[in-house]
């Protein structure tokens, strides 16, 4: 074969290559704003998922998670093998609680098994129907799961952002939210991704006055998550306004579909009873309190307990809890006439249960996951950052803390 041939042989895989980004781009282009984001969604995710994976494999050192004497509770843990690599580094913190929910049920606590009351129940159901067809691994498909509901709350927040603000900013709402730090928790198998999504889902539902639909995808958001059942409050505002608006108009402020609001509290009654028919009779909250040593405290006392901590011990994690909460904090006034009130309402309650509440082991545990995932702070972040400057800031910054975060939590919490 002659240099000229050999040559255009060569270019040929270039040239296929870029046709086929050409005719990707085309098909985007093509496609109305809501499939687009949804589009973009799945390339942030599979992303995302391949980037972090990555980089929490090479936190656990040799790939693997290594041993820190950390007392297992659950199923045994994979730290060997491409499942060790691939899987493993996910299998840590709530995620193996959540596991052994999807493979046994709900049991007491004991010497084999975590407090499992503590956790409700939707997410380690959702699991539990995939395992059959990814090989019975909880944590593969918690992953899986969690992949897709990711996709979905994405492009349920752009939707928001747009219907708000605009196609653009609902795509760097979508944008901000895919490569921020709350992304490692929607994409671990924890119950993250299912709150967020049912209960973005609700609020677009009750926008739309789809009233039975919202209340039942509150009743999931309810069962993902305790803090599910604030979303009754944007839930309430937005029907309120609108049955002042039928009033107005001389139509009937109420109909009988607001009856069926009631449904995500009794859900959480439901519960309440379900666990203590086995093995939990306080409820939910009693275990908490006796395996976290959990209880409710006046918002000041949290803040200035997780101050205390934080100076006394040098937690960093607890240092990065606190910096969230006042995060949070800082972007309620600013929500003000910028978001809709039941937006900024529910910021407001989320908040409050965050610092109303103390755990034993650090004051604010876990407040980053929650704050990551309140949903508001989005929506004014989308709104805001008009600069297309600003904007590309703030996605390195915020794809930088992303790894650091993911790094950083990896690293600290081995399993045994």
């Amino acid at each position: 074969m002659s240099a000229s041939g050999e040559g255009t042989a060569s270019a040929l895989p270039a040239l296929r290559g870029a046709a086929l980004i050409d005719r990707l781009r085309a098909l985007v282009r093509g496609q109305r704003p809501l499939v687009r984001a949804a589009l973009l969604s799945v390339l942030l995710v599979v992303c995302m998922r391949v980037a972090l994976g990555i980089a929490i494999s090479v936190a656990c050192g040799d790939g693997h998670c290594n041993s820190q004497g950390v007392v297992w509770l659950g199923t045994p843990p994979v730290t060997s093998g491409w499942q060790g690599l691939l899987i493993g580094p996910w299998q840590r913190n709530d995620a193996t609680f959540y596991a052994q929910i999807a493979l046994h049920g709900y049991q007491p606590a004991g010497p084999t098994n975590g407090p499992v009351g503590a956790f409700l129940p939707l997410f380690p159901l959702l699991t539990r129907g995939l395992m059959p067809i990814l090989g019975g691994d909880p944590i593969l498909s918690g992953l899986v799961l969690n992949s897709v509901l990711t996709v979905v709350a994405l492009t349920l927040i752009f939707r928001l952002a747009e219907s708000d603000f605009g196609v653009a900013a609902g795509y760097r709402t979508l944008l901000l939210v895919g490569v921020g730090p709350g992304v490692f928790f929607l994409l671990s198998p924890l119950s993250e991704a299912a709150f967020l999504t049912f209960t973005l889902a609700s609020i677009v539902a009750a926008r739309r006055g789809r009233i039975g639909l919202a209340a039942i995808l509150a009743v999931w958001a309810t069962l993902s998550r305790l803090q599910g059942i604030l979303v009754m409050v944007p839930l309430l505002i937005e029907f309120a306004l609108q049955a002042r608006a039928r009033h107005a108009a001389g139509g009937r402020a109420l109909r009988w579909p607001h009856a069926a609001l009631v449904l995500p509290p009794l859900s959480l009654l439901a519960f309440q009873w379900y666990i203590g028919a086995h093995g939990y009779p306080q409820g939910l909250l009693s275990v908490e309190q006796s395996f976290w040593h959990a209880h409710l405290v006046v918002p000041g006392v949290a803040i200035w307990d997780s101050l205390l901590w934080v100076i006394s011990h040098g937690d960093i994690p607890e240092l990065i809890n606190l910096l969230s909460v006042a995060a949070l904090l800082a972007c309620i006034p600013l929500m003000w006439r910028r978001l809709r009130p039941s937006d900024t309402s529910y910021a407001a309650v989320s908040l409050l249960v965050i610092v109303c509440h103390v755990e034993g082991f650090s004051p604010l545990m876990s407040a980053l996951r929650f704050c990551l995932v309140t949903y508001p702070v989005w929506l004014l972040l989308g709104r805001g950052l008009t600069s297309p400057r600003a904007m590309r800031t703030a996605a390195l910054v915020l794809g930088g803390l992303t790894l650091v975060v993911a790094v950083g939590i990896t690293g600290y919490h081995v399993i045994e």
